[in-house]
């Protein structure tokens, strides 16, 4: 719970004052966990469960060690079960009651640990330079967007990278063929909810993305010319490939 909170084991063993080999220890019970990091835990986490203080000679009555650990593992285990049962009780309960605010606060988060560090022209942040280059693109030549919005498409929410007017826009420099089967998904949704889209990527890696090949542009300038009110050529004739 507490690494979801932070993000990852770097971020939580600086959290704690301590090293990420002393946060794997901790985890797996393979040395004592000191009061201090415990309280710094359940301030965290806002979870408290109750321990029972060790003896100061634990570690030198025979079988203490081992059977304080055997003990202590087993609470531990319990104790997870029971904070990862309400963790997934509360995801529910939020998606069924406050759906809106629930993807609102779980992107919030998301883009805290994130640490979005570029800085657009237009004054936002975004994740990466070629986020930035394509933002900064859009905001030179007057268009108007939205960046990360959330978009609910039959039941489902997703935060396209750009939105302008009723076309989509996923803006990525990521290398592996497994992004490109994520955005299809993704694609796919938007469709059927009546938007446009497109999957801008370095020209270098259009090879990463051959299965999406339809929907990739290259040349920031096309999407511009996609936006409302310019004098372009119609959207799918450009995502066929005429104007590459």
């Amino acid at each position: 719970m507490a690494r979801h909170k932070l993000g990852s084991d770097r971020k939580l063993a600086k959290f704690l004052g301590t090293s990420k080999a002393s946060v794997y220890d901790y985890e797996r019970v393979n040395r004592t966990l000191p009061e201090s990091v415990f309280d710094k835990l359940a301030d965290l986490t806002g979870y408290r469960p109750q321990f029972q203080a060790l003896p100061e000679n634990w570690g030198r009555v025979k079988g203490g060690k081992s059977r304080s650990k055997s003990e202590l593992a087993a609470h531990l285990a319990t104790v997870h079960g029971k904070a990862l049962l309400a963790t997934r009780n509360w995801h529910a309960s939020m998606k069924r009651e406050h759906l809106v605010q629930y993807y609102e606060s779980q992107h919030a988060k998301f883009k805290a640990v994130a640490g979005y560090k570029f800085h657009a022209k237009r004054g936002h942040k975004v994740r990466n330079e070629f986020e930035k280059r394509f933002a900064d693109c859009l905001y030179e030549n007057g268009v108007d967007y939205e960046y990360e919005p959330r978009i609910d498409c039959d039941g489902r929410t997703f935060f396209p990278d750009f939105k302008i007017g009723n076309l989509l826009v996923e803006c990525t420099a990521w290398r592996g063929c497994d992004k490109a089967r994520k955005l299809a998904v993704k694609l796919a949704a938007f469709e059927e909810s009546g938007y446009d889209a497109v999957v801008v990527v370095p020209h270098e890696l259009r090879a990463f993305y051959k299965s999406i090949e339809p929907y990739l542009v290259s040349d920031f300038n096309q999407v511009v010319k996609l936006c409302p009110g310019s004098s372009a050529i119609p959207p799918r004739q450009v995502l066929c490939g005429t104007e590459r």
